[in-house]
């Protein structure tokens, strides 16, 4: 998905273009190809900088630090533009004007609006538009090419998980419903058994997506509408937030505890039963949410007896044949099972985080909605043909452990393969950079 934030910055970078050729004189900074960098290129980049930091001037140490990064950055972007034109990549109208609408509508603005703030900013809406489409094609080009070098195994994010444990648990901030199946003291066993069916029940009814205060309130209404003085028992609902080590120990202890989904319960105590239903968890200001995946999947060792294409083709037509309902994904699976004389693993419901999955396996289930059916998925296992059953977002401990890794050891890997590809391409091009008029406008 495209980083909204990224179009965000061109909106608030306000590109002038008051700057025209008649009023500077341009010279050739950089050869890139067959396509020149020219001093005007780097002073609206220059300008597009101050607006988007406020601190820059004080920052700027030298002017030949920013002027030689800029260079480097735009060579790239050159690069990468000429990349999309050779392979005829474009970004059709209705999805410009679809990412324009949205940083309108990120700006509290109509995109009417937004025309006119360019406007009145000298800044023309043309040539606004002409940028933003350019840096699509670059982010979208760039995240394409580094993605596909980046794998992320389940040991490096458990290895991980395991060291930043104490800081995710330290620093994480939990916002919870806490709810309360409250008893008099000294009740009877049968009110003590209602009790526990009421929570147990509203467990199953929350994790369907009940809002749960609307439950609670219709509970509380019904009892008293029909005066039922007979039944003692009592739900409230407050809402907790904080760090682990500012709440509760017995409800800190259980958010450790917790390993799937988002709610804890019921559990017993003296009064009655307690549920915790986690809503947000935030670390370092930032929102984090697992995601566990239910799945099923049609499994088939490396064979000695057949080799990998015949695999794959196997499970492509038994996958075509259950897209086109013909056969139904319970049934193949008894019918491969049965044929191959596989044990009845394969018909098992798996429930997993998204990060415990080989990195193959990842990428296509990332892809895939609830229901769909993956393609031939080959790892260092086997083969592996999945059915997503469900997806949930999880605020569990254990999940934001992982995530948090994941999101970690993804950025570093992004970072270094950005760089080992920029080098790729800098290796294949022909790029002359002609310092003395970068010293003479630097002066």
């Amino acid at each position: 998905m495209m980083n909204k934030k990224f179009f965000i910055l061109i909106f608030t970078l306000l590109i002038h273009n008051n700057i025209t050729a008649s009023m500077i004189s341009d010279e050739i900074i950089a050869i890139v190809n067959d396509n020149i960098i020219l001093t005007s290129d780097i002073t609206r980049a220059l300008k597009l900088m101050k607006y988007n930091n406020f601190a820059f001037d004080q920052k700027l140490q030298t002017k030949q630090t920013p002027y030689t990064n800029l260079i480097d950055q735009l060579i790239m972007n050159e690069l990468i533009i000429q990349m999309a034109h050779n392979l005829n990549i474009t970004i059709d109208d209705s999805y410009l004007n679809k990412i324009i609408d949205d940083i309108a509508i990120q700006h509290h603005l109509t995109t009417e609006q937004l025309y006119r703030y360019l406007s009145k900013n000298h800044i023309n809406y043309n040539t606004y538009k002409s940028q933003i489409r350019k840096e699509i094609i670059i982010s979208e080009i760039r995240n394409h090419e580094i993605q596909q070098r980046i794998y992320i195994f389940p040991d490096e994010i458990n290895k991980l998980t395991k060291k930043i444990a104490t800081y995710v648990q330290n620093n994480a901030i939990f916002k919870l419903n806490y709810i309360e199946i409250m008893l008099p003291k000294n009740i009877d066993q049968k009110y003590k058994n209602k009790a526990k069916i009421i929570a147990t029940n509203l467990v199953n009814t929350i994790n369907k997506g009940a809002n749960i205060t609307d439950i609670i309130t219709n509970y509380n209404e019904k009892n008293i509408k029909h005066n039922n003085t007979n039944n003692k028992i009592l739900i409230t609902n407050n809402t907790i937030k904080g760090k682990l080590k500012n709440l509760p120990t017995t409800i800190a202890k259980k958010i450790i505890e917790i390993n799937q989904g988002n709610t804890i319960g019921p559990i017993n105590f003296d009064n009655g039963f307690y549920i915790l239903k986690i809503n947000n968890v935030y670390i370092d200001n930032q929102k984090f949410f697992g995601t566990e995946i239910y799945t099923k999947q049609i499994f088939l060792k490396n064979s000695l007896v057949k080799n990998d294409q015949q695999t794959y083709i196997l499970l492509k037509n038994i996958a075509q044949k259950i897209k086109n309902k013909e056969i139904d994904f319970n049934i193949a699976i008894k019918q491969i099972s049965k044929y191959y004389n596989l044990e009845k693993q394969n018909e098992e419901i798996n429930t997993n985080n998204i990060e415990d999955f080989d990195p193959e396996i990842r990428i296509a289930l990332m892809s895939l909605k609830q229901d769909e059916i993956s393609e031939p998925i080959h790892t260092h296992y086997g083969w592996h043909l999945i059915k997503i059953l469900d997806i949930h977002q999880v605020m569990n401990i254990t999940s934001i452990q992982k995530n948090y890794a994941h999101n970690l050891l993804y950025y570093n890997k992004f970072i270094k393969e950005m760089q080992n590809w920029f080098q790729e391409l800098r290796s294949h091009a022909y790029i002359k950079v002609l310092k003395n008029n970068i010293n003479n406008n630097n002066a």
